[in-house]
């Protein structure tokens, strides 16, 4: 569902800019109506882009979960969401996760990930998986799988992270089929 005054406003907006009214109008319109777009706001926007398959995508077995769960947004009782933004964030997953190599570049992307506290899956699957992002002005979805089955409460969380470039915020994760939006 779509805000008419809102999508008013910013019509009326680049409107102003496409006639010539002035760059002082323009820079008060900022990214809402001239130039560079603005940011994503809404979900259907981004279920619409393309999928781009994650890239990068590392796995890691995390024995301290209690901490890893302080660094994740809840998705519910077995899933977190990971995004990491910043050098400090990167080395506080890296202590729980040493496997997970040096820094990307965070200043152009982000590393998201799924984690999964359900314990070691029986069949010795990794149960969670980053199948494909989509990216749009910043914002972006996440499609992710969850195995079901039999696990192990041995207090292990699995995870498994992606660098996605231009990603700055993760606006929903979709695992298998259901959609979760993150709350900050």
């Amino acid at each position: 569902m779509s805000n008419v005054l809102k999508d008013r406003s910013v019509r009326a907006l680049r409107r102003l800019c496409k006639l010539g009214a002035g760059l002082a109008a323009c820079a008060l319109a900022g990214a809402a109506g001239c130039g560079a777009p603005g940011p994503v706001t809404s979900l259907n926007d981004l279920q619409a882009a393309p999928p781009v398959r994650a890239t990068r995508t590392t796995r890691a077995i995390v024995t301290d979960s209690h901490s890893l769960r302080q660094l994740c947004i809840p998705l519910g009782p077995r899933l977190g969401l990971i995004e990491v933004r910043s050098p400090g964030q990167w080395r506080r997953l890296q202590e729980l996760a040493p496997g997970l190599g040096a820094c990307p570049d965070l200043d152009r992307g982000t590393v998201v990930g799924i984690a999964c506290w359900a314990g070691e899956p029986v069949d010795g699957s990794w149960p969670v998986r980053v199948e494909s992002v989509r990216v749009q002005r910043g914002g972006g979805v996440i499609d992710a799988t969850f195995r079901g089955g039999t696990y192990l409460p041995d207090g292990a969380a699995y995870i498994e992270t992606a660098y996605v470039a231009g990603l700055r915020d993760v606006l929903g994760v979709q695992v298998n089929g259901t959609l979760f939006r993150p709350s900050d």
